[in-house]
């Protein structure tokens, strides 16, 4: 078995912090959606609060938001991490990047981008 290269290295570092934005991101999810579901039942019992926006402020609904969009961008710069690392590991391997696109259901311009990203950051 061959050692891994300082890419594939670095790759699975970033699906690792991946998987682990993932897991934020779910919960940020699900605790959005609680705070969904207890405004839609608040207004309908029509208790604690006159209005909907009292109801909302009651719910701490804009903490909620703001910690599903932290979580959304924490994401977001994890794919993206990802993605640069295996175009960069693809690359090494002598992979098509036009294969690589096709395969991952992405543009070939947006691999090229990566791939341009990739060689600048070693």
């Amino acid at each position: 078995m061959t050692p891994m290269s300082k890419k594939s290295d670095e790759l699975v570092r970033q699906t690792q912090d991946l998987i682990e934005t993932i897991k934020q991101l779910r919960d940020a999810l699900l605790g959005y959606q609680r705070s969904c579901e207890r405004l839609l039942k608040a207004g309908e019992q029509g208790r604690r609060a006159s209005s909907t926006v009292e109801r909302l402020e009651l719910l701490k609904f804009a903490d909620t938001r703001e910690h599903l969009m932290q979580a959304m961008k924490a994401f977001e710069v994890a794919r993206h991490n990802a993605r640069v690392g295996l175009v960069g590991v693809t690359e090494e391997e002598g992979s098509n990047l036009s294969e690589v696109a096709k395969t991952l259901g992405v543009s070939r311009q947006l691999m090229s981008r990566l791939t341009i990203e990739g060689r600048r950051q070693e």
